[in-house]
């Protein structure tokens, strides 16, 4: 009775969790209890009106190599709509090394007052050894000097990347083995790291 009750109530803190407040949200099980922690947004200014979240980072290895990608978060602080900042997106890696994720053809190119937008950036690399990324950085490119100029604008550390080692729950009914981590995107629009409860 005690077990069938922590589960009623893991199940209630995390449903609740989900709907009533934006981030990432961690939930740990075991067979006597469950605790839920909500991870706080970091906002960087990348403009005097735009301000940046970093959503989530993967870095996959896949049978070609290595895949990374970038979602993020630009919020319009400003009273008027504001282009997203032509600025070009770079990841580091732990041992210095930079890689430039292309942005997607589907990425906002405006943003309205006080509102968000999201931008996907990926790269497909033919390395396949391990390593970490250790933060993004963005440079705004002066392609009128010789040789090109790049100036860095924000650098932010990137607090966690995904290396494509759980799984992805989205069919109905689909369970996972315990302890397992798994992702439900249906759920929310924040990433959720999650353990099965049966």
């Amino acid at each position: 009775m005690k077990l069938q009750w922590n589960k009623t109530l893991a199940a209630v803190m995390l449903s609740a969790s989900l709907l009533a407040s934006p981030g990432s949200l961690t939930v740990m099980a075991s067979d006597e209890t469950a605790v839920v922690s909500q991870a706080a947004v970091t906002r960087y200014n990348l403009t005097d009106t735009v301000q940046v979240e970093i959503k989530s980072v993967i870095n996959e290895r896949t049978a070609n190599g290595t895949r990374i990608g970038v979602v993020v978060r630009l919020l319009n602080t400003g009273d008027r709509v504001t282009r997203v900042p032509e600025y070009a997106l770079r990841a580091r890696t732990s041992d210095g090394t930079d890689y430039t994720p292309r942005a997607s053809g589907a990425n906002a190119t405006q943003i309205q007052p006080q509102e968000k937008v999201e931008l996907t950036y990926i790269v497909m690399l033919d390395r396949k050894d391990d390593f970490k990324l250790s933060s993004l950085y963005w440079v705004d490119i002066d392609e009128f000097e010789y040789p090109i100029k790049e100036t860095t604008v924000l650098t932010v550390p990137i607090p966690g990347e995904w290396n494509g080692k759980q799984t992805s729950l989205t069919g109905e009914g689909q369970s996972a083995a315990w302890k397992q981590p798994f992702l439900i995107p249906v759920l929310s629009p924040y990433p959720a790291v999650l353990h099965h409860f049966n």
